[in-house]
């Protein structure tokens, strides 16, 4: 009640009438001397309510230094009216503290000046200032800890009063125990939460657990984390529920003849994610894919949530692709998660790749005297990436928004091959040269990736996706095999598999879709990208668009799909028989 003043006697009428629908109508009267009358309008439920409003005054009251506040009984004047009073008295301002028998580490909390000498504190901050005393407490495990005043006088509008301090018994946190069907090792526990078995009590490890196992893919908490007192220590219990998260994702698409598949080709995706492998939280994910002519990729990765002696894990991914006939790829990605809660995280990351040539086309350096645009190189990537999720749900979200960004730097080493190095010119002094002699075999790079999804609901069945991508690749001399690779089902619609290059683009897509029952759904989209395509020979700019529908639809096992695209390169029309045709299938489990 910030209208109340530091002198006098306030007296508050409340009149009641009991309106339409069993609600409760308060007109709140506050009448102070020297003051005009003020009218408030409350709106409650019922009388006990009225009640608690009437308890909730006398409190704000006291918290602004009325400590002498309080009501008379309250009386009905009729069927539907009652009045009450309030009693405000004088207006305490500040408080004379002293640290009384406060111990060093919580009088360090009070600043120097307040605990070397009594010095006054507005007396609205007094009560925050003993809060925070009793939290300082608990994190030393003390949690039963109090704080309050002792010895105090009251001098004309000023409080003077020593701080003491009982501290209670010292707990220690017992093993945690766990309740439900989620399997999860004793360590791995240890890990999430910080708790080991013997140390102090710390309350906020526990409000930090439960942020963390709320940003679990496998489980979830059915109700936040208890601790159970007995003798000196303190045992939490979980509460926790499986979530369905291993999956098997199956793609198979058609692509009709275009400029780079001379005829109808099939193309794959399959995936199996397995999760909390033996209660550990390890994760391991396998995936491979074949697209274009000849093109197939072959991918491994885990996820190592925890090492002993570091707060958090690590995970590895394993990535081999051979491109066409053109070259052979290795990736070997390292990251480190530095941050984790439950919707932001943070990786430290470093990536090996090497370039093989498996063709090389010494015909085209003869002819232009230049490093060919596909050349055998060596690159170490490090990097930093920041991911935020915060959807209704990992697998079938309706509402929400997720975000993924990386940023790297890039050190690339072209590396000689035999056969270029074998091919001759000679200068104007007769002297013999390669394309080597006079090109930069070492560069640095910079590179970035982003990608912005949100999910808007306009209705209980229908709900729009919102999705803009984008990443930049700047530096000299850049290699095709180096570029984006966008196209295909997941990056852009309407496209052959990662079947346009570029080294920058910005892609948005927008997709409505009509839910249906069980996680089905009908699917109309349109997205369109820019690219920019530098490389040593050329720069090139285009624009891609596409659009189609799709549908999801659940069967008892799994989750089936459709998808019909197509797409046209800058001016070009719409062709309807270069269509694709994707057909999927999930599986949780």
């Amino acid at each position: 009640m910030s209208h109340l003043k530091k002198t006098g006697i306030g007296v508050i009428f409340f009149f009641v009438q009991i309106g339409l629908y069993a609600q409760v109508q308060l007109q709140l009267s506050v009448n102070q001397p020297s003051i005009a009358t003020k009218q408030y309008v409350i709106v409650a439920d019922s009388f006990p309510l009225l009640r608690a409003h009437l308890t909730k005054q006398i409190d704000s009251c006291k918290n602004q230094g009325f400590l002498f506040a309080y009501s008379d009984t309250i009386l009905q004047t009729d069927s539907n009216c009652f009045v009450a009073s309030l009693y405000t008295g004088i207006c305490y301002q500040t408080v004379l503290l002293s640290a009384g028998n406060l111990p060093t580490y919580l009088q360090e909390e009070l600043g120097q000046t307040v605990y070397q000498k009594a010095v006054p504190i507005p007396f609205i901050k007094w009560r925050n200032l003993l809060n925070k005393l009793v939290q300082k407490a608990q994190e030393q495990g003390y949690p039963f800890a109090q704080v309050f005043l002792d010895s105090v006088l009251l001098d004309s509008n000023q409080v003077k009063a020593a701080i003491q301090y009982n501290s209670g018994p010292l707990m220690l946190f017992d093993s945690i125990s766990l309740g439900g069907t989620v399997q999860l090792q004793a360590q791995y526990l240890i890990h999430l939460s910080g708790i080991h078995p013997g140390m102090p009590y710390h309350h906020s490890l526990l409000t930090k657990f439960d942020s963390k196992l709320n940003g679990l893919a496998f489980a979830k908490l059915t109700k936040p984390t208890a601790v159970y007192f007995y003798g000196n220590k303190a045992k939490p219990y979980l509460s926790l529920s499986p979530i369905l998260s291993n999956v098997f994702d199956g793609i198979i698409g058609f692509a009709p003849q275009s400029s780079l598949n001379q005829s109808l080709v099939l193309t794959g995706d399959l995936k199996l994610k397995l999760c909390n492998l033996w209660g550990t939280g390890l994760q391991i994910e396998t995936a491979y894919k074949s697209y274009l002519i000849g093109s197939k990729e072959l991918q491994f990765s885990t996820e190592i949530p925890y090492i002993r002696n570091f707060k958090l894990g690590f995970s590895y991914a394993f990535r081999m692709l051979k491109f066409d006939s053109l070259y052979l790829e290795l990736n070997h990605d390292f990251s480190y998660k530095v941050l984790e809660n439950e919707y932001l995280s943070m990786r430290i990351v470093y990536k090996y790749k090497s370039f093989n040539l498996l063709y090389t086309d010494t015909a085209w350096v003869r002819l232009t005297q230049k490093i060919p645009n596909l050349h055998d190189a060596i690159s170490n990537q490090f990097g930093v990436q920041f991911s935020v999720n915060k959807l209704n749900d990992v697998h079938f979200p309706t509402k929400g928004v997720s975000m993924q960004l990386n940023s790297s730097i890039v050190q690339r080493r072209l590396v000689q091959n035999a056969l270029l190095e074998n091919v001759l010119f000679l200068d104007n002094n007769q002297q013999w040269y390669t394309v080597y002699s006079k090109q930069q075999l070492y560069s640095i790079q910079w590179q970035l990736v982003a990608d912005f999804k949100s999910y808007i609901p306009i209705s209980k069945s229908l709900n729009v996706l919102g999705q803009l991508s984008g990443a930049l690749l700047n530096g000299s001399n850049l290699l095709q095999q180096e570029q984006f690779r966008i196209g295909g089902l997941k990056t852009l619609k309407g496209f052959d598999e990662q079947s346009l290059f570029a080294n920058q683009y910005i892609s948005g897509n927008i997709e409505c879709r009509y839910l249906l029952p069980q996680n089905s759904s009908f699917i109309l989209f349109y997205n369109q990208a820019w690219m920019n395509n530098q490389l040593i020979s050329n720069n090139t700019y285009s624009q891609a668009q596409g659009f189609g529908a799709g549908m999801y639809i659940n069967t008892s096992n799994g989750l089936l799909s459709v998808f019909y695209a197509v797409g046209k390169i800058n001016s070009a029309e719409f062709n309807f028989n270069a269509a694709k045709i994707h057909f999927g299938y999930n599986h949780l489990f």
